[in-house]
């Protein structure tokens, strides 16, 4: 996030981070990483960590779903990334508890709190894999990940990781800005804009959410089984250590069929699902990969559709989301 956090400040980090992890007097120092989460570089005495902070509120799946629910959410999926690292999973890079145990602190009603071992490596720009090597080493981890034996991670007490539904987040939103697109939208700089994109793909957008509708009625109807998957395993979620490969931002952690990990590595190259089968004796399933290949346009449609129908201002996030929406609301990628 190239933008600060609205109310969230680097002494409430500090602070934060002294009551949680015993870190008093640490020293931060934002950094302006990724998308989703913010971000900050911290040190103490010689060590250094990374930590990490969401906001409840945009995570929301509608406008009406209750924080404590948002907060589930996310706090199952980082559970879950802590016990596959505990159980031996080199390659998760998980959050350090606390000295209660809990991994998350809350800053306020908004934002969560989470701190992470600091790793030294390259992490690669977004975009492709570099080369076949590089698809390689995740297509391994990912194999291994999907192998994890389910109750060795649900503890069957509530606390275990969450199934993917398939639910979009905030289409009922995006419904309504379709069914009635009547003007001025005026939450910001990019809402008019919006609008009209909406207006010009409206006809497109709903055969698109039609055509996913009947690939997870397809899906489901055939059982596919279901397996641990990362979520969003692109170059940006991996860093490239002397000691091999890791991928970091385990907060989409989900059981899905695993296509969901496996979509995007197989645009840039099908003969993943080859070297996949070999490692896996699991064949991937054409709709699955379908499924999750128009899942990810339509979820950042209706995540950036929301966004600018509601008070927004200029900012390098909002410019950056503005591009995201017009690179994946545009019918030719359907």
């Amino acid at each position: 996030m190239f933008t600060r956090p609205e109310g969230l400040h680097d002494e409430d980090v500090v602070r934060g981070l002294g009551a949680g992890w015993d870190l008093v007097g640490a020293q931060v120092e934002y950094a302006p990483l990724g998308f989703g989460s913010y971000h900050w570089r911290v040190r103490r005495g010689g060590h250094r960590w990374f930590a990490t902070a969401d906001d409840l509120a945009a995570r929301r799946w509608d406008a009406a779903e209750p924080l404590p629910l948002v907060a589930r959410r996310l706090t199952s999926a980082l559970a879950g990334s802590r016990r596959l690292r505990d159980a031996g999973l080199e390659f998760v890079v998980a959050p350090l508890p606390q000295p209660s145990g809990e991994l998350v602190r809350a800053l306020g009603d908004r934002y969560v709190l989470a701190l992470y071992p600091f790793v030294d490596g390259v992490t690669p720009q977004d975009g492709a894999y570099p080369d076949r090597t590089a698809r390689a080493a995740v297509v391994a981890r990912l194999a291994a990940l999907h192998a994890v034996a389910l109750p060795a991670v649900d503890p069957g007490d509530g606390s275990g990781v969450l199934a993917d539904d398939f639910v979009l987040p905030h289409l009922a939103g995006l419904r309504t800005a379709m069914a009635d697109p009547g003007g001025p939208w005026d939450g910001g700089p990019f809402a008019e804009p919006t609008r009209d994109l909406l207006a010009r793909h409206a006809a497109p957008l709903a055969h698109a959410l039609e055509r996913y509708r009947r690939l997870v009625a397809s899906v489901v109807a055939r059982g596919t089984g279901f397996v641990l998957t990362h979520g969003e395993p692109h170059p940006g979620n991996t860093i490239g250590t002397p000691a091999g490969l890791v991928l970091i931002d385990w907060d989409t952690l989900l059981l899905a069929p695993p296509e969901r990990d496996l979509w995007g590595l197989v645009e840039e190259d099908p003969d993943v699902l080859e070297l996949y089968r070999s490692l896996t004796g699991r064949q991937a399933d054409a709709e699955a990969l379908r499924l999750y290949r128009l899942r990810w346009d339509l979820t950042e449609i209706c995540l950036y559709v929301d966004q600018f129908r509601h008070a927004h201002r200029l900012s390098d996030d909002t410019a950056e989301a503005w591009a995201g929406l017009q690179h994946h609301l545009d019918p030719v990628r359907w």
